[in-house]
């Protein structure tokens, strides 16, 4: 699929060496298994003291962002997303946990770079089927992505 961007708004990748990602940085948000040509996927970077929109119809594309950050409140909002992030999953890196998506609802995604090493993780949204460890802060990512 070909994907262009309108107007002036550029496109972030953080596979790329633009110059927003050079440094460490949290994607957080959660995607629809199937979905009729709506957007699919709910993804937000979190770099800096700055929170970007995805720009992207499905998880498995390319990670892109929109260039423009979302205002101050939804950063403050999310940002807790890295503080409260769970040294469980550190220690548990590039897993999955459930079965995200299985049952036709919604699916978790965690991206982390940190010191020029990526870290991911897909969650089931059923959070108390997820490990006890992890529970508090899935209830708070499907919190705060609900109010952004």
């Amino acid at each position: 699929m070909l994907f262009t961007s309108c107007g002036k708004d550029e496109l972030i990748n953080p596979e790329s060496e633009a110059a927003l990602l050079q440094g460490d940085y949290l994607v957080f948000g959660s995607a629809a298994p199937e979905c009729d040509g709506i957007n699919c996927a709910k993804l937000f970077l979190l770099q800096g003291n700055k929170l970007y929109p995805d720009d992207m119809i499905y998880l498995s594309e390319t990670l892109k962002f929109d260039n423009n950050a979302l205002p101050a409140d939804k950063y403050n909002l999310a940002k807790q997303l890295l503080s409260k992030f769970p040294n469980y999953l550190r220690k548990h890196p590039n897993k999955t946990f459930g079965c995200p998506g299985c049952m036709d609802q919604e699916q978790l995604y965690l991206e982390i770079k940190k010191n020029n090493k990526i870290t991911r993780w897909h969650i089931d949204t059923v959070v108390e089927e997820q490990p006890a460890e992890i529970r508090s802060y899935i209830q708070t990512l499907l919190s705060v992505l609900k109010e952004l």
